[in-house]
Formats: structure tokens, sequence, C-alpha cells
């Protein structure tokens, strides 16, 4: 392109996007960092990062470009109109193979389908500068080759298809859509922004990418409600080995100090940030005490220790199991796997210290008791989906031989239809018990507690509960103190129970 008389070079992306948002009958003032940012000069980036919510919450409009048409997206404005006309989508019912066709929609095995996951697959949706750009916008409009919508448009065509189990969340397509949803509880496209703490930001972004460590901290620096407290401002000259970064990069940091790079991470066992229906507090209402030594790298917290971990099940995640390529069989018979787990760490333990049905116990601890479920479901419902997908499995348990199936889908062939409805209708508790189970281990405690202890756990941990926290936490002895391995699940005292009890005192300990 040229500009002030100077040939600049872009990537083709933007010279596509630019040919394709150009007005053919007058000027358009566009504002677009590749060109008005340059990206050699340091303390310009820095300058222009501090601006970027005056930028992007002034603008007029925010123009989401996904590239050209590819994989078969021009079928998709078709497919949003088909979804636009099915009726009552608040009802959240369930759309069965055998309606598709009666509610207009295109057949399951139909890659238009495959097309509407293949969006949400291209880089776009999960950079991380996209959050505070998509979030601070006014007005959004969504560009896909010749096709264009609005976000609350494309939003709503999301949520339908998701509100009715339809086939569109596969393989990297499932992190995008996540995405979105964050996108939307911060408030995207609205005037009612949400700020949320730094640290809350930089977790549940994980799902994000960016070339530059610094930018997972400068992406969504300006969506932070107390980014004045830690006096952060852009700096890209700083060293990625300067204290604060260090503690974001470095394998010698002390176990408590999140590594923010580490993009994987196993399902968050508490609710998202500002949520009113926030069900988990394991350290009760008491405030966190908390206090650094030796130069920050020691972290002293008061809370309760619990138990030990005795016995601890199977790493799925280690087994080759592919979650986004396997059958619904695969799905079932994992859950069922994990329910007979259960059991063996059940007749493992002298006894179970809550006085619930243990088949409750076992059901609820697989989904860590719907506590980070963002649809407001109560605990009744899981346990109807519980019930549903046990009647689905004693369908599939009939017949446990692959057979014939143009769907890709696993289905026995005898009582085809039954088993679909059936697993259709409990597949919102095997979608996520499927997540804990195959990022998690079972395990169960001295005193008989179950338990979704982190993968790297190990028989002798200790779960210890801070005062204030919303869940336990795993921890591993050590001469000097006690090395973090991570959140945990435990049945019977994700509310405070544990404060309650007799034979436990606060201590302090030091995690290193």
């Amino acid at each position: 392109m040229y500009l002030d008389g100077n040939t600049l070079a872009v990537t083709a992306y933007l010279h596509s996007a630019l040919v394709e948002v150009r007005l053919e009958d007058r000027s358009r003032m566009l504002w677009a960092d590749a060109v008005c940012i340059n990206q050699d000069d340091l303390v310009e980036r820095e300058q222009q990062v501090s601006w970027i919510r005056k930028i992007f919450r002034e603008a007029d409009q925010v123009i989401v470009y996904l590239g050209e048409e590819a994989d078969e997206s021009g079928r998709l404005p078709q497919l949003f109109r088909d979804l636009a006309a099915i009726p009552d989508v608040s009802t959240g019912k369930t759309v069965f193979t055998v309606n598709y066709e009666e509610l207009g929609l295109p057949p399951v095995q139909d890659t238009v389908w495959k097309a509407f996951a293949a969006l949400f697959s291209r880089p776009w949706f999960t950079r991380t500068w996209i959050i505070q750009e998509v979030v601070l916008a006014r007005t959004i409009t969504i560009v896909c080759g010749s096709w264009r919508y609005s976000w609350l448009e494309l939003w709503n065509h999301i949520r339908t298809a998701a509100v009715h189990g339809l086939p569109i969340c596969s393989g990297t397509a499932a992190d995008a859509l996540n995405q979105m949803l964050l996108f939307v509880h911060l408030g995207a496209a609205r005037n009612d922004v949400v700020l949320w703490k730094l640290i809350d930001l930089l977790q549940y972004c994980r799902l994000s990418n960016a070339s530059d460590p610094r930018d997972y901290v400068y992406g969504v620096l300006s969506l932070a409600l107390d980014a004045e407290d830690y006096s952060l401002q852009p700096n890209y000259s700083e060293s990625a080995n300067s204290y604060f970064f260090a503690l974001l990069n470095s394998d010698h940091s002390p176990s408590w100090v999140p590594n923010w790079v580490e993009r994987k991470q196993p399902p968050s066992i508490v609710p998202v940030p500002n949520k009113d229906n926030a069900l988990a507090a394991a350290g009760g209402e008491s405030a966190a005490t908390i206090s650094l030594r030796s130069g920050g790298t020691e972290l002293e917290i008061h809370g309760l220790i619990l138990d030990n971990l005795c016995h601890i099940g199977k790493r799925w995640g280690s087994e080759g199991f592919s979650y986004s390529d396997s059958k619904l069989k695969d799905h079932i018979l994992l859950v069922l796997d994990c329910m007979s787990e259960l059991n063996e760490l059940l007749a493992s333990a002298k006894s179970c210290p809550t006085r619930e049905e243990l088949e409750d116990v076992k059901w609820r601890t697989l989904i860590c008791n719907g506590l980070n479920s963002s649809d407001g479901h109560t605990i009744d419902h899981w346990g109807r989906k519980f019930e549903t997908l046990q009647s689905c499995a004693k369908l599939l348990q009939c017949e446990l031989d692959e057979v014939d199936d143009p769907e890709g889908l696993g289905a026995p062939s005898s009582n085809e239809q039954e088993f679909r409805s059936l697993y259709m209708e409990g597949q919102g508790y095997c979608d996520m018990a499927m997540r804990y189970c195959t990022e998690r281990r079972r395990a169960v405690t001295n005193k008989g507690y179950l338990a979704q202890v982190p993968t790297f756990a190990q028989q002798g941990d200790v779960v210890f509960i801070p005062l204030g926290s919303a869940t336990p936490f795993v921890l591993r002895p050590k001469l000097h103190g006690y090395i973090v391995v991570g959140e945990c699940y435990i049945h019977g005292v994700m509310n405070g129970e544990a404060l309650q009890m007799e034979n436990l005192t606060t201590t302090c300990v030091t995690l290193i």
C-alpha cells in the first residue's frame, strides 16, 4: 500500500481486509494497528498500548475481519437463517437427530456443521489482543469474505446452536466458543463493561495466544479493575527476565506463582468471577491471612490441614484419550470407568465422612458438584441428567461391538433412536464429567473424602483449605515448607464445613 507517497509492505491478511471493507463511493477513515503503530518502535508501541482503551471505546465501529471465505464458510448465512427460525430458543430443548428436517436444519452429517466449527477454528478467535478490543467496542461488525453480521447477531446464532446441542463445538472450535463466552461475561458490545481483577483476567484468558509473553498481561490490562494497584505500565524495553515477568515465565519461580505462559489448563473448579451464584466457599467467609517472606519468594498463609491423599486413580490424559476425536460410546464408557474407579476408591477407605447416599456422592464428585456450570442449573438438574445417562449406558452395554455408523458417533445399531435421544438428554452431564475426568484424577483421602485432584497429585499429598478460599488445594510437604500442586474438589467440604469441625484448628503453612 502507499502511505504519504511511500510504499508500505503489509500482510496479505491486512490487504484482504482493507479491500473487503473499503467503500466504493467515498473515502473511509480506519485505524489498523499494523499500519498506525510502528511495530519496530518500542516506545511508540508502549504509548499506543496505553491508549487502547480510549481508541476502541470511542470508535464508531470496530470491524472484525475473519478472513476470506474458506471451508464452506459461504454456506453459513443460510445456516444462520435456519437457526434463527428455530422456535422458542429459551426452552433449551435438545434437538435430536430425527428433528433436524422438521426444523428446517441440515442433517447432522451435512458438512455445513463442520464449516460452522471451522469458522471458530480461525486464529483470530484465540488472539490475546482481541479480548479488550471486542469487549471495549460499542458496535462490532463481523466480516468473513462477503458476509457481515453484528456481534450480537452472531452470538445469538452461536447461543441457539449451543443451547439445542447442535454439532458446532469440536476440536479447537471449543476454545474459541469458550473465549466468546468470556467476552459476554465481560460485557462485549454493551455499555456496561465488567472489569475484573488482573489475576482473574490472566486465569480466564488462558485460552488466548500471544507471540510476546508480556502481551498476556498488556493485552488485558485495560480491563483490569486493579490495574493501578500494580503501577504497571507497558514497557517493551523491559526484559522478560525482570522481576515481574520472571515470575510469569521462570521455571524457578515459587510453586505458588502461576505460570501464565502455560496456556493449557484443566477446567477450573471455581465459578467465573463476578457470578452472583458463586457456589464454592471451602474457606468460609473468613478473610484470607497472607504474608510474604524471604524477599517475596515464600508465602505464609493461614488455613486448615484437612487430610492426606490416600489412593489416587488413573491419569486418563496420559492414556492417549482424545475427547474431540472420540465417539459417543467412548464418552459414556469413560464416565462409567471413572464411576467404577470411585467404587474402588471408596472400597479402599475405612469410611465415608459425609452422610449422603454413596451413589449421590459419586456422581456429584465426577462433575465437582456442578460448581463451574455457567448455565445456572441446580444440582437436581444434573442428577436427572446422570440418571438419563445411566439408562443410555444400559442400552450401550447390550451391544458393545462397533457397527456401521455413517455419522461416526459410535451409537449401538439396535434401539439406535432411543440411545441417541437418551444420550442427547444426558449429554450435559457427560460433557462436564468428561472435562474433569480427562484433566484431573479421582482420589480418596485417609478419612474417606472423595476428590478430584490435579493430575500430578501423589499419595501422601496434603489437602489444605486456605481461609477465605473458594477451593481446597493439594500441597506437597518439603523440608522447608510446601509446594503447591493445584486446586482440588473435596466432596463435603466445599461450603466451609471444615471450619465447623472441632478436630481441626487454623494453622500457618509456608508455600515455597
